[in-house]
């Protein structure tokens, strides 16, 4: 009886474990693909309004790039390190010389904070542990501020943080 206990014990451990694996790979592919697609919408309301050479715009398309190839990075040491490199690096959001387009920015980089925040504390594990412990009204009140500062953190990267030659690469990408 002992052994069967023990047997199926050691199933259901092996169970949780390939079910936390491929819930880990999903998240990010999910992450990436909400990325992308907003990406996409961006770049669709761009070439509506003509707005493609628009420098708020190509500096918001390559937030969100890297934001998306840094998917499986992301993580809540990853946003505080940012977050951390803010004040360095930050000179606001860019600005479109066009409000149409300024404000489709800014929907975008609002959506981007709040979906990386459901993303830190509703698809991790450290997330269900932080809401927990601490509550998850207030860490989602008290977190937009820090995921959108850490967003906005990429925003003066000309290069993307993926390139061999910059040197912030390991501090932006620091998991």
């Amino acid at each position: 009886m002992m052994i069967v206990v023990i047997g199926l014990l050691g199933a259901l451990l092996v169970g949780v474990s390939v079910l936390y694996l491929w819930w880990t790979y999903v998240r990010v592919l999910a992450l990436r693909q909400d990325i992308y697609d907003k990406r996409d919408e961006l770049f669709d309301v761009a070439l509506k309004l003509g707005r493609l050479d628009d420098p708020a715009y190509r500096r918001t398309r390559d937030v969100l790039n890297v934001m998306a190839m840094s998917a499986k990075h992301i993580s809540p040491y990853f946003m505080m390190s940012v977050a951390r490199s803010s004040r360095r690096f930050s000179s606001g959001r860019p600005v479109s010389a066009d409000p149409r387009m300024d404000r489709e920015i800014e929907i975008a980089l609002r959506w981007l904070s709040e979906r990386i925040l459901r993303y830190l504390l509703k698809e991790c594990v450290s997330g269900w542990l932080i809401g927990e412990l601490v509550g998850a009204g207030s860490v989602q009140e008290e977190g937009m501020p820090a995921v959108t500062r850490a967003c906005s953190a990429l925003w003066p990267v000309d290069r993307l943080p993926s390139d061999p030659r910059d040197p912030e690469r390991d501090l932006l990408c620091a998991a």
